[in-house]
């Protein structure tokens, strides 16, 4: 089927060979230790789910295997927040490189930079989290409902 042709794709061209790449380089980033850390735990991550979903699927466990691309696919789109993420600190920041940072905007940009490989992947793993619970809740809800409504009409 086209899902699973894609699904390969996305595995074997897209993130295999991008997180293995990530974990090369994140630890030469020149934005800072934090930054490199952030960076590092973000292929880790992707890679790990990304595995994941693959088993799930290939183990015909459709339940799981979409939780686990759920988790894969936001930390795939954490790239394109990173700079968002990274405008928006540096627009925080400015205002205080002449106080905080000794006027070395370097340091500041190794800041903002530092900050937004963490929120980039942080805050999208929380929201696939988030929606993956608030879809079970739902189903469980439903479920529970469905019981007491099968119970009142006995």
């Amino acid at each position: 089927t086209a899902h699973r042709w894609i699904g390969r794709a996305y595995f074997f061209a897209g993130v295999f060979p991008a997180g293995i790449a990530v974990l090369g380089v994140a630890p030469l980033s020149s934005t800072g230790f934090v930054s490199q850390v952030g960076n590092t735990m973000l292929a880790v991550l992707w890679l790990a789910t990304s595995i994941a979903g693959y088993r799930m699927a290939r183990q015909r466990r459709f339940v799981e295997h979409r939780r686990w691309m759920i988790r894969s696919f936001a930390l795939t789109t954490s790239i394109v927040l990173n700079r968002a993420w990274l405008i928006l600190f540096v627009i925080l920041l400015l205002p205080h490189v002449d106080t905080t940072y000794g006027g070395d905007q370097d340091a500041m940009i190794r800041a903002a930079a530092g900050a937004s490989a963490w929120m980039s992947w942080v805050v999208n793993l929380l929201v696939a989290e988030w929606w993956l619970e608030r879809g079970d809740a739902r189903r469980r809800t439903h479920r529970t409902g469905q019981a007491a409504d099968r119970r009142d009409a006995a």
